[in-house]
């Protein structure tokens, strides 16, 4: 899947939030649409970088910091590690780090570096950075993003059933332990006009994106 197609309908997508219970919920809902905005326009500008090839990345017990230091010269986008979140967590800069891959790309080794050092790393697109945190962090800083789905759902004899079919898809198979059924932070909604809603981490929209570009490839 290409980050650039994802990030395409992030920018095409407005929402809308019913706003009841007086003006601190107002003020809380505006300030999380602006959050969910900053990192999607933080994507827009990182996506090349993210996908920049590697032909092939060999580091054996390489500290934490210069592992981090050497992606983000290969791909041109600053990188920066959340200190006290990672200290939270265990993991220090001097965390040693090994891996080894061919023909791969900056985010494949990000999000293999981060998984194999500790599975509640992951990372937030910021401003003007990447930033390594940790999953209790991206968690308060959910994305809510509205997906096209009716475009293809339009072409089933049953557009009820695939729209469902694909929610489906999305909540087992994109980090299943994270969604609200399941006791998660994450939310899935279906529209009536056959799209989905759905609010998560910058980095699982990227997995939800290719996900959803399979579905409407076999439709």
């Amino acid at each position: 899947y290409k980050i650039k197609n994802l990030l395409k309908d992030l920018d095409k997508t407005s929402d809308s939030y019913l706003l009841t219970g007086g003006t601190d919920l107002a003020l809380e809902v505006t300030k999380k649409r602006k959050n969910s905005l900053s990192q999607i326009q933080s994507l827009k500008r990182f996506a090349k970088g993210l996908q920049k090839p590697i032909n092939m990345i060999e580091l054996d017990d390489i500290p934490l910091d210069i592992a981090v230091e050497t992606l983000a010269d290969h791909s041109e986008i600053k990188i920066k590690l959340d200190l006290r979140s990672l200290d939270n967590l265990g993991v220090s800069v001097d965390t040693p780090v090994t891996c080894k891959l061919r023909s791969t790309s900056t985010l494949s080794v990000l999000n293999l570096l981060l998984r194999t050092i500790d599975p509640s790393l992951t990372w937030i697109p910021t401003t003007k950075e990447l930033v390594i945190t940790t999953l209790d962090v991206a968690e308060n800083n959910l994305v809510k993003q509205t997906y096209k789905t009716s475009r293809f759902a339009r072409r089933s004899a049953d557009p009820k059933l695939t729209q469902l079919e694909t929610i489906e898809a999305i909540v087992s198979t994109v980090d299943p332990l994270s969604w609200e059924e399941v006791g998660g932070t994450a939310i899935i909604r279906e529209m009536k006009n056959g799209d989905i809603t759905v609010m998560q981490t910058a980095k699982n929209h990227v997995k939800i994106w290719g996900l959803i570009s399979n579905i409407e490839a076999a439709n």
